[in-house]
């Protein structure tokens, strides 16, 4: 069956230059439409014009200033095309939904705008004993090219589930006007007419052969196979960070995919969508953050300012200022956000309140990834080369960025109204669920006792805390299975540009009680070793 095409007739006499011209409104403020509502135009509306003024909303309705009356003499037929996202946006905004409008969304004709006018005509002369005049004008400057689709019949069989021979289903394709160009054993390729907008693809032609065909005609299975093989749980991953995340006071929120050109570029170079339902959800997210900061300021209005938030979600970048053409210029990753604002303690009686901090923010990030049980050396870098961050801290396993935390800068919370401080960490899901997991394994309690020494050392401030502990183990045996940084104490009395570092040793073996003798060997082996290789002095000693 063709599509209907929407037809619209002007009172002739009433258009200045007996003409119309499709553009956009430009200039003009408002219109007058056929139910005598004058309605606010804006300058990207498309308009059907005379040559002085708009006569109607192109593929929604007509003006009040070029009505068919009862005085009506002579009449200009308009048979269009329009493409049916701007006449949707149109509609929308206008809220007027018509029957033009309700086909032109859908998509007419393009190929019959012409005999329509043409058969209209006709019936008018032929009704009312009216003349048309000689002679038509039919701009047509994109001519429509049928698309071709090929449906594989070995495919079809599989959708349906039963054999449908391949003649039924080229009859069936033709028979609902469909031109089929060739036909082999494997497929047939169809060429899809204007009127049939809908079919795209070759599931479409699938749905047309199982339409015709007869669900009814689909046969019932009296058994189900199942396969006997191991099964890759997709969301496993997530949903372990959702509980855990749970697990540790946050809540989850679920934001919109798509923002403004503005919101969305802040973060990186943004997808535009080609048909947008408004300017507010005209692009693809880049990241979870404007998300975020639209809860935490719809929060604040409601007086809700101590916030421990999170989300998981996909964002989507440009890789490259040029226009798309693959999926390789498109970005897609999964990420996670965590958000803290506000308050981590209120005012108490006995105690004070207490501001969420960096601090707050880096410990649940270390948490969760520790209980991620990831076998990967993370390394924590500053970047300051990040603009909506203030000096954030990168986790890094290898050259694989898995984290990022900080504060957000001023600049980014102004546009959502934020006066307050606002900290949140980036974790790329997608890397690290990529990443070798650690099995979880039983360790029975020891049955030996261990054995606790303590040392403390003077050594140059520009000495870290890890290589004194590198030191320990490499001057020791297996015997030492861990250290502990106690205490650092600095003062002049120490001399200058010196500093004493504290730290606990602990030896036991698993297998048998130590003695004394491989103990005192074993430490003062280490201590002996951090003197000589870092020219420090043994405090107490």
């Amino acid at each position: 069956m063709k599509l209907v095409n929407r037809l619209h007739a002007f009172d002739l006499e009433k258009l200045d230059g007996k003409e119309i011209i499709v553009r956009t409104a430009g200039n003009e403020k408002t219109f007058t439409t056929l139910d005598s509502k004058e309605r606010k135009l804006e300058k990207d509306d498309l308009m059907i014009c005379d040559a002085k003024k708009p006569v109607a909303f192109a593929g929604v309705m007509g003006g009040e200033n070029s009505e068919v009356t009862e005085s009506t003499k002579n009449i200009l037929i308009e048979s269009a095309y329009f493409n049916p996202s701007r006449i949707r946006k149109t509609a929308k905004r206008l809220a007027l939904s018509t029957d033009a409008s309700y086909r032109f969304e859908r998509g007419t004709d393009i190929e019959i705008t012409m005999w329509a006018a043409q058969r209209a005509a006709q019936l008018i002369a032929e009704l009312s004993g009216g003349e048309v005049c000689q002679g038509e004008l039919d701009v047509y400057p994109q001519k429509f090219t049928p698309i071709k689709v090929d449906l594989r019949f070995a495919r079809l069989n599989k959708i349906m589930g039963y054999d449908i021979p391949a003649e039924k289903a080229t009859a069936i394709i033709k028979n609902l006007g469909i031109n089929v160009t060739d036909v082999t054993d494997e497929k047939l390729t169809a060429e899809i007419p204007a009127f049939r907008p809908d079919i795209e693809r070759e599931i479409d032609l699938v749905e047309e052969v199982a339409r015709i065909s007869g669900y009814d005609n689909i046969p019932m299975s009296d058994h189900l196979g199942v396969v006997l093989e191991k099964k890759i749980d997709q969301s496993k991953f997530v949903d372990d960070l959702r509980n855990k995340l749970i697990g540790l006071g946050f809540n989850e929120i679920v934001t919109n995919t798509l923002l403004n050109e503005n919101k969305s570029s802040a973060f990186g170079k943004p997808i535009e969508l080609m048909n947008p339902q408004s300017k507010e959800m005209s692009h693809l997210r880049t990241s979870l953050v404007p998300g975020a900061l639209i809860t935490v300021s719809n929060n604040l209005n409601v007086r809700e300012p101590n916030l421990s938030l999170f989300e998981i979600g996909h964002t989507f970048k440009k890789t490259s200022e040029k226009d798309i053409s693959s999926f390789d210029d498109i970005l897609e990753k999964e990420e996670l956000l965590i958000l803290l604002s506000g308050k981590f303690q209120d005012d108490e009686w006995h105690s004070k309140a207490v501001e969420f901090s960096i601090y707050h923010l880096k410990g649940v990030a270390e948490e969760l990834l520790n209980k991620l049980n990831l076998n990967a050396d993370f390394k924590i870098y500053t970047d300051k080369e990040v603009d909506n961050f203030v000096n954030p801290i990168v986790y890094k396993s290898g050259d694989k960025t898995l984290a990022r935390i900080g504060k957000l800068n001023r600049g980014i919370l102004k546009p959502f109204d934020i006066d307050q401080d606002v900290y949140v960490a980036e974790l790329d899901v997608t890397e690290l669920s990529s990443l070798e997991k650690i099995e979880k394994s039983f360790e029975p309690l020891l049955k030996y006792p261990k054995v606790i020494r303590d040392c403390s050392f003077v050594l140059d401030k520009n000495i870290t805390t890890s290589e004194v502990e590198a030191v320990i183990y490499e001057g020791s045996s297996n015997l030492l299975k861990n250290i502990k940084l106690f205490d650092i104490f600095e003062s002049d009395s120490l001399g200058e540009g010196k500093k004493s570092l504290a730290f606990q040793l602990e030896f036991y073996d698993a297998s048998r009680t130590l003695t004394e003798e491989e103990v005192e060997k074993d430490f003062w082996r280490a201590i002996e070793s951090v003197k000589n290789k870092l020219n420090a002095e043994l405090r107490g000693g």
